[in-house]
């Protein structure tokens, strides 16, 4: 959704809030607008409480270069009554405010924002969330932007069985500062060479494979077999019908943007893309060259077999796979949904994978 507001703040501490029921279109050219992504964002339970991943591109039409100096964060019950409340201002010598993103708004240009506080306490009573945003001109004149949204209830999803088996180390996971999850999608590499719509990888989850103490490689790390994940067996998450795959991209691809531009799905390399029961998605990336063994339209059980963990993918560094749970099968136009994992050890008790960790789970990763 896109809200549009501002105003010239009067004093320090003056700010306006817009409720989120609907609001007239912006008239005035001189307004700044924000876009919410996902359009309507899911809390998610987490062992660390409630968690909120968001996103918000806000643009400014005006001639004034701009600097974001507040962030104001509310969460209010089903009964209307503000129940948190966090402000994260531009005070200190390096500011919160810092890990949004870019606080410079350019003059007729755009900044692409993160949810700066993810994390809310576990038994807050969430019916709507509101932002306001305050951004100063240097010169005392401030303007705001201001939105609201109720969040949607985490979507139904299998219970996922982990692909790799074995000792795994997770490279990236269920985390705020996951470059997964900071996804600019308005940046020109991402919405105009590879044509991104939505971030698909919002919960995704890079998995290495790892010995017995931790070590992902040896030897020198340029050579892929000398990974200990190198050929590694990867397995369904869950039953589901293959929808899409591929499998000849070679296993090491330097980075061109100028093929990426033809190809954008040169990134994935070789992949698997699963439909599984309610509608979601499994995405799973990187495979070695012509090792996938399963064909599009083919009906696969949890567990079974799809093909060998490589280093496919253009610019892929690390011998490892790629998860991701997805809303839809366009590979450029999805949102990504929390991936929850059983019997694995390592894993938080609602089966999130934390970035960092090292997971156990059974099973053979026999190459």
């Amino acid at each position: 959704m896109s809200i549009c507001a501002t105003n010239i703040w009067r004093m320090k501490f003056t700010w306006i809030t817009l409720m989120f029921a609907a609001l007239p279109a912006c008239t005035s050219a001189a307004e700044l607008s924000a876009t919410l992504y996902p359009e309507r964002p899911s809390l998610i339970t987490s062992a660390g409480g409630l968690y909120l991943s968001a996103d918000v591109e806000i643009r400014n039409p005006t001639e004034r270069d701009l600097q974001l100096v507040l962030w104001e964060i509310s969460v209010f019950d089903t009964a209307g009554t503000r129940v948190y409340w966090r402000r994260l201002e531009a005070n200190g010598s390096r500011p919160g405010l810092e890990t949004a993103g870019p606080r410079h708004l350019p003059a007729g240009g755009s900044a692409w924002l993160f949810n700066p506080v993810t994390q809310l306490p576990a038994d807050l009573d969430v019916a709507r969330v509101a932002w306001s945003l305050g951004y100063s001109d240097g010169s005392g004149a401030r303007s705001s932007v201001a939105l609201s949204f109720v969040p949607a209830t985490e979507p139904e999803t299998p219970q996922l069985l982990l692909p790799l088996a074995g000792h795994v180390w997770v490279y990236d996971g269920f985390d705020p500062v996951s470059h997964h999850r900071r996804l600019d999608l308005s940046d020109e590499f991402n919405r105009g060479v590879i044509g991104m719509k939505a971030n698909s990888q919002r919960y995704a989850v890079d998995l290495v494979a790892v010995d017995g103490e931790g070590r992902v490689f040896t030897g020198s790390a340029g050579d892929p077999a000398n990974w200990v994940g190198w050929g590694a067996n990867v397995r369904a998450p869950a039953d589901g019908i293959v929808v899409g795959l591929e499998n000849d991209i070679p296993d090491v691809l330097a980075f061109d943007a100028a093929k990426l531009e033809d190809n954008p799905l040169l990134m994935l390399g070789n992949y698997v893309l699963i439909r599984h029961e309610g509608g979601v998605h499994s995405l799973l990336a990187h495979f070695r060259r012509g090792s996938v063994h399963v064909a599009p339209g083919e009906r696969i059980s949890q567990g079974a077999s799809l093909g060998a963990m490589g280093r496919s993918g253009m610019g892929v560094g690390l011998v490892h796979l790629h998860f991701e749970l997805r809303d839809s099968a366009d590979l450029l136009d999805s949102e990504g949904v929390p991936a929850r994992f059983e019997g694995v050890e390592g894993a938080d008790a609602g089966g999130l994978l934390r970035s960092g960790t090292f997971l156990t789970a059974h099973g053979s990763n026999s190459k």
